[in-house]
């Protein structure tokens, strides 16, 4: 069984209006990359039609005066403080969400399968579907995806994670490389981009699509079953317990039946985001578009992550999505490549509250319902 996606209702959302100067944190944020992230996805809304949707903050024309490049890291407070005013977001009256992290994994690999790298990963199939947002369809149904593959004429679902675990795919010549580890493969899935480390190089891999099954956290499934606290689920605690249980592991994985596929590509920078940027760490922010537009600038205020004294409170853009990312005041931070990246993004579980930075000289209303 898959769980549901509950609709969102849009009449239940409010904004209220603050001061940029005002934000929680700005006058302590130093804008390190910020103006980065900005331009990165500046110059991907600024090659727009200019009858773009960016939902409720307007329409790609309504941006011009902002869009124009390049901003300068010395310049970019000001900036924010000259054109933006900000509106501090809410859904039936409560401000606070959830803000976990994501970070990009580096698996060491193989380009040949062997007992020490025997778990393929698997680029997209040619027969596979993907429409990443099915409201170019419907309105109603912006930000959900569908994926499978067409069988006379009509399409079906795909294969579950449990038959393309097992193999479905073998001998259709679709495995980029093999890695050690069915746990790290799992996780890189959930992160939806990778770095490989082979001994002679490495290559980056991106999101290439799914197999159009709806995300199922493992996590809260190992909780239900009281295998671990909720102070031990993280992702390097889930690790560990399927090091010390790994007759259990194939039983917990297939529970999410999302299966993604990747892209080679090659020692670009990296990784790439949904909006088509590239991903700025500690600016980066994965949201649910049917919420909030790729590439809009947003200020984060969330509770100290991962044991950590400071909250997070900063500038960020709204660049990526993901499978578990869905809901009113939701967000996973982009903390990084690597090791180090990966235990901060693994242990965060950080109430915060979102505001969304609208050019001056748009006419705000907020959601129109």
């Amino acid at each position: 069984m898959t769980a549901a996606i509950v609709p969102i209702n849009f009449k239940n959302f409010s904004f209220q209006k603050v001061d940029v100067e005002k934000l929680p944190g700005f006058a302590e944020d130093t804008f390190e990359d910020a103006c980065l992230a900005w331009n990165r996805s500046a110059t991907i809304l600024k090659s727009l039609p200019v009858d773009t949707s960016f939902g409720v903050v307007g329409t790609r024309a309504e941006w011009e005066d902002v869009l124009k490049l390049p901003i300068e890291e010395v310049q970019f407070r000001n900036f924010l403080v000259t054109h933006f005013k900000a509106y501090h977001l809410r859904y039936d009256e409560e401000p606070k969400g959830l803000f976990t992290g994501y970070f990009e994994p580096c698996l060491k690999t193989s380009m040949v399968a062997s007992p020490e790298f025997p778990y393929p990963i698997y680029r997209r199939p040619p027969e596979l579907v993907v429409i990443e947002d099915l409201g170019h369809f419907h309105s109603a149904l912006a930000g959900y995806r569908i994926a499978g593959s067409l069988h006379e004429a009509t399409l079906k679902p795909y294969h579950s994670r449990r038959a393309l675990s097992a193999g479905v795919l073998e001998g259709h010549n679709l495995e980029i490389a093999w890695v050690a580890n069915k746990a790290d493969l799992f996780f890189m899935h959930i992160q939806g981009s990778g770095k490989l480390e082979f001994e002679d190089g490495w290559i980056r891999l991106g999101y290439d699509g799914t197999n159009g099954y709806p995300y199922t956290s493992v996590g809260k499934y190992i909780l239900e079953c009281g295998y671990l606290t909720p102070e031990q689920a993280t992702m390097q605690g889930i690790k560990q317990w399927f090091r010390a249980n790994p007759d259990k592991m194939d039983e917990i994985l297939h529970r999410n039946e999302s299966f993604v596929f990747f892209k080679n590509l090659g020692a670009q920078e990296g990784p790439i985001g949904r909006q088509g940027a590239v991903l700025t760490p500690k600016r980066s922010l994965a949201v649910d578009p049917r919420v909030i537009a790729m590439g809009m600038p947003l200020w984060l205020s969330a509770e100290p992550p991962c044991g950590t004294e400071q909250p997070l409170q900063r500038f960020v853009v709204a660049q990526d999505v993901g499978g578990a990312i869905k809901g009113p005041v939701r967000g996973d931070f982009y903390w990084g490549t690597g090791d180090q990246a990966g235990e901060l993004a693994g242990c965060m579980k950080s109430a915060g509250e979102l505001y969304f930075l609208v050019p001056k000289t748009i006419e705000f209303k907020g959601f129109a319902g």
